[in-house]
């Protein structure tokens, strides 16, 4: 049975998690997970792949953030998971792909969960 992202969303490090875009998304197929690290992320995104992140690499690049969803759904990525709080406060939708998944959570998030 695949994994979803709506059954990644019901793990501990996404509690209190909201859907923000791409509802029709949430049964998207996840294969693995991405951290965003590097600015130009949208040349390493993998098809059904996560896209985790803070934003910290593009904070300050207008035209970067607004570009992140459409390069990462040319990608198939399964979706987006940006942690708020930190280096950004909020999410505001923008222009979505109604498939592109976009997830709003503020929860510690570690890099492996048992």
């Amino acid at each position: 049975m695949a994994t979803i992202v709506q059954d990644i969303l019901k793990l501990k490090g996404f509690s209190g998690a909201k859907v923000i875009a791409g509802v029709n998304g949430l049964t998207n197929t996840v294969e693995k997970a991405t951290l965003m690290e590097v600015p130009d992320i949208g040349d390493f995104v993998e098809e059904n792949s996560l896209i985790i992140t803070t934003l910290y690499p593009i904070v300050n690049n207008l035209e970067e953030m607004n570009s992140l969803i459409p390069k990462s759904s040319a990608s198939y990525a399964a979706g987006i998971c940006i942690k708020t709080g930190r280096y950004i406060e909020m999410i505001t939708k923008g222009k979505q792909n109604k498939e592109a998944v976009l997830v709003n959570f503020r929860g510690q998030l570690l890099y492996m969960e048992k």
